[in-house]
């Protein structure tokens, strides 16, 4: 078995790890080989310096992804609908087709930016905002949430994937229970956004806390040492 020739194995996320230990298990695999399953997350662009943020002004929002069922972009337009009833905050979507996957009565609130592949424009658009969104219902460890908090942003997600292993509630993002109902979620999402537009201290807190930690876990600095230290 190709397996046993596997001298050390890279999992991206906690949650893989356990995904393969568990598969080993299943497959009667020898659990010392298990024991050679090492964590290594992906790197991002970190600043030295903390991204300058303008905490007073109006709440930049802003969701990042493709057209995909499980991503449940529709809920991201009932979600602006109720912003924009209440504080006038639209939210901006980056990425193709997004309008197909949101309903009529509510693209008036949200701004469709398009395609963006270009990194610099990227990180402007991340430096911009205060708030990043992800309402799946499946994910791994989504990149835009790790590039994101390296630029400050607070990550509000569905508790899906490996997005536990990164967020800490009311630290460095907030954390939702993926099964909630779809209106109980859109309720939850709205409540925590308002806390933050309520408490700006709140939102500057948690966005250095974010920044802080991507520092120390997505960095160059940290992906080369860590794989410096499994192949020497």
């Amino acid at each position: 078995n190709i397996v046993y020739r596997i001298n050390k194995r890279v999992a991206i996320t906690k949650k893989v790890k356990n995904d393969l230990q568990l598969f080993y298990a299943e497959n009667n695999i020898d659990k010392m080989l298990s024991e050679r399953i090492v964590v290594i997350n992906n790197k991002v662009t970190t600043p030295t310096t903390p991204p300058v943020k303008n905490f007073s002004e109006p709440l930049k929002i802003l969701f990042v992804g493709r057209p995909d069922k499980v991503k449940r972009i529709h809920l991201i337009g009932k979600i602006a609908q109720q912003l924009y009833s209440t504080r006038k905050i639209q939210i901006d979507l980056i990425g193709p087709d997004l309008e197909k996957e949101i309903d009529e009565k509510n693209k008036s609130f949200i701004n469709f930016k398009g395609v963006i592949t270009n990194a610099v424009q990227l990180n402007e658009e991340y430096n911009k905002a205060h708030i990043i969104l992800i309402v799946s219902v499946r994910e791994g460890l989504p990149m835009v949430i790790m590039e994101g908090m390296a630029l400050g942003v607070v990550p509000i997600c569905t508790n899906v994937g490996a997005l536990s292993e990164i967020i800490s509630n009311s630290v460095n993002g907030f954390l939702i229970n993926e099964k909630l109902n779809e209106d109980e979620l859109v309720s939850r999402f709205f409540e925590i956004i308002l806390r933050l537009d309520n408490d700006r201290e709140l939102l500057r807190r948690v966005s250095e806390n974010a920044y802080s930690f991507a520092v120390e876990n997505f960095s160059k600095t940290k992906f080369n040492s860590e794989y410096q230290k499994l192949l020497c």
